[in-house]
């Protein structure tokens, strides 16, 4: 990240990363002359498509808060501090200094949150009308015999 201003410099995601939903991502920074009392806020910021600047009013989200500045956040992709689900999208990750929102530093450019990509069990199933049918779906259920 690039802020003159701030002791605090992310490095990962710092842009063009495609992390998948509910995998585990480390999220980096360093933090100039913090010590083992320095804590950290992480938060998500929506990007507007492409444009690493222009954030989408209302939809910075907290992903912890009081964390140790020297240590790497391992961050469930895509689950925000109480595990709600963040959709899809572009983001950029923010560090700031634990209760202050002056002290912080954004990705350089933004990161895309993907989809899960599943690979299901590849066993089948026999409808009694004689079809066959594959698991399917993000629960890799089967669906209904037509």
């Amino acid at each position: 990240g690039q802020n003159q201003v701030s002791s605090i410099t992310v490095t990962s995601p710092n842009g063009g990363e495609q992390w998948v939903a509910n995998s585990v991502k480390p999220i980096t920074w360093r933090y100039d002359n913090a010590t083992s009392d320095t804590k950290v806020d992480l938060y998500l910021d929506r990007v507007c498509g492409s444009i690493p600047t222009c954030f989408v009013p209302s939809t910075s989200v907290l992903l912890d808060k009081n964390i140790s500045a020297l240590f790497t956040y391992n961050w469930i992709v895509a689950t925000d501090i109480v595990n709600n689900p963040i959709a899809i999208g572009t983001y950029v990750v923010r560090v700031c200094e634990a209760g202050a929102q002056t002290n912080c530093d954004s990705s350089d450019n933004y990161f895309t949150i993907a989809g899960s990509l599943i690979a299901c069990p590849a066993d089948a199933r026999r409808c009694s009308d004689g079809t066959v049918i594959g698991r399917s779906g993000p629960n890799c259920q089967f669906p209904a015999c037509p």
